[in-house]
Protein backbone atom coordinates (compact mmCIF):
# COMPACT_ATOMS: atom_id res chain seq x y z
CA UNK A 1 0.00 0.00 0.00
CA UNK A 2 0.90 3.76 -0.44
CA UNK A 3 2.69 5.75 2.30
CA UNK A 4 0.45 8.91 0.93
CA UNK A 5 -3.01 8.58 -0.87
CA UNK A 6 -2.44 8.52 -4.49
CA UNK A 7 -4.02 10.52 -7.06
CA UNK A 8 -4.17 8.66 -10.42
CA UNK A 9 -4.71 11.01 -13.80
CA UNK A 10 -4.19 11.23 -17.40
CA UNK A 11 -0.69 12.69 -17.53
CA UNK A 12 -1.79 13.63 -21.52
CA UNK A 13 -4.69 15.91 -20.66
CA UNK A 14 -4.65 19.41 -20.09
CA UNK A 15 -7.16 19.26 -17.37
CA UNK A 16 -5.75 16.74 -15.51
CA UNK A 17 -2.05 18.24 -15.63
CA UNK A 18 -3.97 21.57 -14.68
CA UNK A 19 -5.98 19.84 -11.65
CA UNK A 20 -2.58 18.34 -10.77
CA UNK A 21 -0.69 21.32 -10.70
CA UNK A 22 -3.83 23.16 -9.07
CA UNK A 23 -4.19 20.21 -5.84
CA UNK A 24 -0.03 20.36 -5.67
CA UNK A 25 0.38 23.83 -4.85
CA UNK A 26 -2.77 23.51 -1.85
CA UNK A 27 -1.03 20.40 -0.38
CA UNK A 28 0.88 22.40 1.81
CA UNK A 29 1.16 19.08 4.01
CA UNK A 30 2.07 16.97 0.49
CA UNK A 31 -1.05 14.68 2.20
CA UNK A 32 -1.21 12.98 -1.61
CA UNK A 33 1.25 11.99 -4.59
CA UNK A 34 0.17 12.67 -8.55
CA UNK A 35 0.60 10.27 -10.82
CA UNK A 36 0.23 9.76 -14.14
CA UNK A 37 -1.69 6.35 -15.17
CA UNK A 38 0.49 5.98 -17.98
CA UNK A 39 3.92 5.88 -16.32
CA UNK A 40 1.88 4.37 -12.99
CA UNK A 41 2.71 0.39 -11.54
CA UNK A 42 -1.37 0.26 -11.29
CA UNK A 43 -1.46 -3.19 -9.81
CA UNK A 44 1.11 -2.81 -6.80
CA UNK A 45 -0.66 0.70 -6.55
CA UNK A 46 -4.19 -0.89 -6.63
CA UNK A 47 -5.04 -4.28 -7.50
CA UNK A 48 -7.49 -4.82 -10.25
CA UNK A 49 -6.79 -0.93 -11.46
CA UNK A 50 -6.65 -1.08 -15.05
CA UNK A 51 -5.29 1.41 -17.24
CA UNK A 52 -8.26 0.97 -19.07
CA UNK A 53 -10.20 2.11 -16.15
CA UNK A 54 -7.78 4.78 -15.25
CA UNK A 55 -7.91 6.12 -18.95
CA UNK A 56 -11.80 7.26 -18.38
CA UNK A 57 -11.72 8.44 -14.97
CA UNK A 58 -9.70 10.17 -12.11
CA UNK A 59 -8.70 7.90 -9.11
CA UNK A 60 -7.91 8.67 -5.46
CA UNK A 61 -6.27 5.51 -4.06
CA UNK A 62 -6.35 6.04 -0.28
CA UNK A 63 -3.37 4.49 1.91
CA UNK A 64 -5.48 1.83 3.14
CA UNK A 65 -6.33 1.21 -0.26
CA UNK A 66 -9.80 2.24 -0.75
CA UNK A 67 -10.12 3.74 -4.27
CA UNK A 68 -12.24 6.56 -6.17
CA UNK A 69 -13.08 7.55 -8.78
CA UNK A 70 -14.75 10.51 -11.13
CA UNK A 71 -16.39 13.00 -9.27
CA UNK A 72 -16.08 11.05 -5.79
CA UNK A 73 -12.42 10.85 -6.56
CA UNK A 74 -12.07 14.68 -6.54
CA UNK A 75 -14.35 15.46 -3.56
CA UNK A 76 -12.22 13.16 -1.52
CA UNK A 77 -9.01 15.03 -2.67
CA UNK A 78 -10.50 18.49 -1.95
CA UNK A 79 -11.28 16.79 1.35
CA UNK A 80 -7.40 16.82 1.92
CA UNK A 81 -6.26 19.55 1.06
CA UNK A 82 -6.32 22.61 4.04
CA UNK A 83 -9.32 25.26 3.95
Amino acid sequence: MPERDVLVLDGASGVCNWLADWVGRRDARQRLVIVPYQTADLDALAPGLTREMAARSVYLVTRRGRRYHGARAAFETLKRLPG
